[in-house]
């Protein structure tokens, strides 16, 4: 889980837990985050009746102590291989809880829209980025560029804030709002500006092949959604978007066992 949690941009994790720091605060996750410096806490617990056993999960906010999220899963070390499952679980809590519209960022960015700093971080004019494809209104879009132009400002070559400001930009294009080709150069520009300042960024490579996407370059398209989805498979946002893309370029059967993917990461997947 630490691994898959591991893989999405900008998401910072600490751990596995020391045994010594257990000991000395419990297991009281308000402590354990003060401890760490963290602002949320992934907890779990395993608990056996014969061969049957259940795994429970909870994520918990530090500051409020408040559990924002939680699942339980059935299981049996014969229903399938262990190594499967371990996956299969890792996958699954870390789409839920990490993807852009995951647990973390739902909590984060209803705190983020209660706030009108003039000059935001570079972080949260990503949730703000992220806020606008959630509601997809033409003021939160305009936030959201400003924000992301105000955070460019103060670092050029940041490889998120370039990234999302070429998503943004190229979202005016792919829902009509303009047919300038002129959209499309800096989208694409920008992409390859975050491409290159760190060639590991999953949201730097899905705006290059949406750029190429909305070119009709069909074969840098799909070799850039491959890229990205090997990046990082469990951010369920990238997965659902790049199968809703590679349908309409002769690749259904790819596209709808990505969109399928997607909707089993994160149950709180986008309504698109």
């Amino acid at each position: 889980i630490i691994i898959a949690l591991g893989r999405f941009a900008k998401f910072r994790v600490k751990g596995p837990l020391k045994r010594s720091i257990i000991d000395q605060h419990g297991a009281d996750p308000i402590e354990i985050g003060g401890h760490y410096g963290t602002r949320f806490v992934l907890d779990g617990a395993v608990r056996s009746n014969g061969a049957a056993f259940r795994l429970t999960v909870r994520l918990v906010d530090s500051e409020s102590g408040l559990q924002v999220w939680g699942a339980t899963v059935d299981f049996s070390l014969q229903s399938e291989s262990m190594l499967d499952f371990y996956n299969g679980i890792a996958s699954k809590v870390a789409g839920t809880i990490a993807d852009n519209h995951g647990v973390v960022y739902r909590v984060l960015l209803d705190e983020c829209n209660t706030q009108t700093q003039k000059n935001p971080s570079s972080y949260e004019a990503i949730l703000r980025c992220y806020h606008y494809f959630r509601v997809l209104s033409e003021e939160s879009h305009a936030r959201a560029v400003s924000s992301l132009e105000q955070a460019l400002c103060e670092d050029a070559s940041d490889s998120s804030i370039n990234a999302m400001l070429s998503d943004l930009i190229a979202s005016c294009y792919l829902f009509g709002i303009t047919d300038d080709q002129s959209v499309l150069d800096r989208a694409e520009k920008l992409a390859r500006i975050a491409v290159n300042s760190d060639p590991a960024n999953q949201p730097a490579h899905f705006s290059l092949a949406l750029a190429a996407f909305l070119r009709f370059n069909r074969e840098f398209f799909l070799r850039e959604a491959d890229h990205t989805l090997r990046l990082n498979p469990n951010n369920a946002t990238y997965v659902a978007a790049l199968g809703l893309h590679i349908t309409t370029v002769g690749e259904e059967d790819w596209g709808l066992e990505l969109i399928s993917r997607a909707m089993e990461l994160n149950p709180h997947h986008a309504s698109w």
